[in-house]
Formats: structure tokens, sequence, C-alpha cells
């Protein structure tokens, strides 16, 4: 399965060399993500994952988890924000 991550980072011109954490809006339609510790929360407007220390927070409208595989997911919809906070218990 991480051919094909590689294979779509290297389309998008992504450095294939950072292999801690990041993530890509894609024309506002789609959020990748790589190196999450697992999913948080999940709704329709708001998907959070565990992201280092804190937590990467999802935001928009008709949100959906539209693949996920070890640290990889795509979460697909009308992103309207992403940010990464400090984790709360």
């Amino acid at each position: 399965m991480k051919g094909i991550w590689k294979e779509f980072a290297e389309k998008l011109g992504v450095r294939l060399d950072m292999e801690n954490r990041s993530y890509w809006v894609i024309d506002g339609g789609d959020v990748v993500i790589e190196g999450h510790g697992g999913v948080r929360s999940v709704g329709r407007s708001e998907i959070s994952f565990v992201y280092g220390g804190g937590l990467l927070v999802i935001s928009g409208s008709g949100l959906t988890i539209k693949n996920i595989s070890g640290g990889f997911a795509v979460v697909g919809g009308e992103i309207s924000g992403v940010a990464v906070t400090e984790r709360r218990v």
C-alpha cells in the first residue's frame, strides 16, 4: 500500500525524505495525512487525528475518511480549515 502513497506524493512533488509527519490540502477537497497516530474523533464537520504530541484537526462540511492505512489517511469533503493543536485530555 505504501507504494501507492509514494507514487501519489511524487506526482504532487512532495519530498519523500520527510519521514515524520506532514499533511497536504489538495484543491480544498481532500487532505492527505502522513504519520498520524490514530483517529481521535470523527464527525461530519470535524475529524481529528493524533498528531505527534497534539492533534491535527480538519474542519469543514460533509467530511469523510476516504482511506486509512497505517499512518496514512485521506479525508474528503468541503475543507474549510486544518489546524495542529495541543492535545487536550
